[in-house]
């Protein structure tokens, strides 16, 4: 029996040609680069330095209101008219205690989640439009709003509920919460966002000049309070007793159209400064989605 060791086998000679591999050997691979050092800094999207002008965001504000405010009373009176045809039904009788101050808190409610944000959507087109020296109708602007209806009632019931948490947590954190997602109506109409990105996006814009729509915010309360203080009260308390909640409830909705659409036209002026301060574009970039 032939007894020579298979070439193959365990005696296979390393130096036979036979059996030496014909693949090319590959390079070896370059080193990693070390990982960068870790910093406790993130970069910044927006202009650390810019501050908001309280005098020119209510210059502005008031130059657009005034000039446009036959407009917008009529706008806002579109807006608001199923409040105003629920009230002449309900106050098509005398009304007393509990049933006006149930209807009043039940307006309340409902001007807070849908109507007073579907006039400030309407109107964010209107102020930059205006801004920019277009001409603007109440038609396109209602048509713009209205093409967003569902998101912006989203927005409001999810701003509403973490605000209503926020004022749950001793109130500070609710009115924190106000100021954070002061522009998130402008930027879901603007930009075309949800209402979460919406949020998230006021959040940020919002960040470094939130003390100065706290003042914003003052100021807007304190004039709502002196126009309901030497109007609406004095005239609610002379009144009959009868008729005392339903006048009360009619001068209170005749003063809000003023008071609620300066209350819209503000947030479009202070996003407009945003985006213009910070991110360093013009009022015409800002509406070029509407084109």
């Amino acid at each position: 029996m032939d007894q020579t060791p298979d070439p193959g086998g365990p005696f296979r000679d390393p130096n036979d040609p036979r059996f030496r591999s014909t693949k090319p050997i590959p390079p070896p691979l370059p080193p990693r680069p070390p990982p960068p050092a870790p910093t406790s800094r993130r970069p910044r999207r927006y202009r650390s330095t810019f501050q908001l002008s309280i005098g020119r965001v209510l210059k502005q504000s008031f130059s657009v209101y005034f000039r446009n405010l036959h407009w917008f009373l009529l706008l806002a009176l579109l807006v608001y008219l199923p409040i105003f045809v629920a009230g002449g039904i309900f106050y098509s009788k005398p009304r007393e205690f509990p049933a006006a101050p149930l209807f009043q808190n039940a307006v309340s409610v409902a001007d807070l989640l849908l109507f007073q944000n579907i006039l400030t959507a309407t109107m964010v087109w209107w102020v930059v439009e205006h801004l920019r020296g277009a001409k603007v109708s109440i038609g396109s602007s209602l048509h713009t709003s209205l093409g967003r209806i569902v998101p912006v009632f989203g927005l409001a019931l999810l701003s509403g509920l973490l605000i209503g948490l926020g004022f749950l947590l001793l109130l500070v954190p609710g009115i924190i919460l106000i100021i954070m997602f002061y522009v998130a109506i402008p930027a879901l109409m603007i930009e075309r966002i949800g209402p979460i990105t919406a949020l998230k996006r006021s959040i940020a814009l919002t960040a470094g000049n939130r003390w100065i729509i706290f003042v914003l915010l003052l100021i807007l309360g304190f004039a709502g309070m002196m126009f309901a203080g030497l109007l609406v009260v004095p005239v609610a308390l002379t009144a009959g007793k009868d008729s005392g909640p339903a006048l009360g409830f009619w001068l209170g909705q005749g003063l809000g159209l003023f008071t609620r659409t300066f209350g819209a036209v503000l947030p479009a002026v202070v996003y407009q400064e945003f985006r213009v301060g910070k991110e360093g574009g013009d009022i015409d970039s800002i509406v070029a989605v509407f084109d």
